[in-house]
């Protein structure tokens, strides 16, 4: 069995993709309403500040962790668990075993309850949030949450064929869970001593600055996006074209000019693409988006690298799309000096 890996992006739950996650609360199924996206019900009335979970609100509870039961047009997307993070006693220390004890009753339970991969993905991957730092008032224990949840994820994956990702909402728990990972030697636990000295190198390529990403359509086929190929074939049985006619030509431009034409010309094949590329809006790329690139290319007609780049910034600011945007500058530098991450797009093609 070929391990998972544990992945740490700047982001919050929602804005990624996953094939099930855990969302925090306590005994009382007290749900605070910045899980609204993730879960899909409204507000409790009276208070604006937690959520009405009574329609998801799973038959078993309270108990360490429990699956929540969408009801009709109510619930989460995904199979997502309730976790209890507030148990454990007064002792703050205690209460983090506690914590990390459900956790991996959680995760065992996941797995055993046979999640399937999203599209594009070989295992299943597993979304957490950086547990009990919110409402669940382990606030004063951060750095032995952050340390923990690594050892606890990175444990898991090293014995199950699933991929985790940590989703950290603020920077500054970003920060000390990249902090962890390099000292603790969490990084590449999962990787041969070939793949960790390339991931060494292109680390250092991206903390320097001298590393350019060139993104094809892999990078938003987990979003649900189609592959060039997928695409096609899709195109071909809406335009009743047969797979040995199309396959006839080898190259995907020409088989693209075909079915162009049983379409009905290029203005009902851009439409009919287009429809293909509304589903896909959460980025499922924020690793990359993270690694601060100053230069970019893609072939995509998706937008979900600049999304996801746009999701981590604090202050507010946009990448600029190239040639169809100003180029933003950078307060104090010459402009052929300036790393601010920009993008240019013409075409199928975006520089960043």
């Amino acid at each position: 069995m070929k391990p998972g890996h544990v992945f740490v992006v700047h982001s919050r739950l929602q804005d990624l993709q996953y094939d099930a996650t855990l969302i925090p609360t306590d005994r009382p199924l007290s749900v605070r309403s910045y899980w609204r996206p993730v879960l899909n019900v409204p507000a409790l009335p009276g208070d604006e500040g937690h959520l009405d979970v009574s329609a998801i609100r799973p038959a078993s509870w309270p108990r360490p962790f429990a699956r929540i039961a969408p009801t009709g047009d109510q619930g989460p997307t995904a199979p997502t668990w309730f976790i209890d993070t507030t148990s454990g006693g007064s002792d703050p220390g205690q209460r983090v075993d506690r914590v990390m004890a459900n956790l991996a009753g959680a995760l065992r339970e996941i797995v055993a309850s046979g999640i399937s991969p999203g599209t594009g993905r070989a295992i299943p991957l597993i979304a957490v949030p950086t547990l009990g730092v919110r409402g669940g008032g382990l606030n004063s224990k951060r750095g032995l949450i952050v340390r923990r949840l690594l050892e606890q994820c990175q444990s898991f994956v090293l014995a199950n064929a699933v991929d985790i990702v940590i989703a950290a909402a603020n920077a500054s728990d970003y920060a000390a869970f990249q902090h962890q990972r390099r000292h603790g030697n969490h990084a590449f636990l999962s990787l041969s001593v070939d793949l960790q000295q390339h991931g060494t190198k292109l680390a250092g390529l991206a903390r320097d600055g001298h590393l350019a990403l060139f993104l094809g359509a892999g990078v938003s086929i987990p979003a649900g996006l189609p592959s060039w190929s997928g695409l096609l074939d899709d195109l071909r049985r809406e335009s009743h074209t047969s797979q040995d006619e199309l396959e006839s030509l080898r190259s995907p431009l020409d088989q693209a000019e075909l079915l162009q034409r049983r379409l009905g010309g290029s203005q009902l094949l851009k439409e009919k693409i287009a429809e293909r590329f509304q589903g896909g809006n959460r980025p499922g790329i924020m690793q990359l988006a993270a690694l601060g690139c100053s230069e970019v290319i893609t072939t995509n007609y998706d937008s979900l690298f600049e999304t996801a780049v746009n999701l981590k910034r604090e202050d507010g600011s946009r990448m600029a799309v190239l040639p169809y945007e100003q180029k933003e500058a950078v307060p104090g530098l010459d402009p052929e000096d300036a790393r601010r991450p920009q993008s240019s797009r013409k075409g199928g093609a975006l520089a960043e």
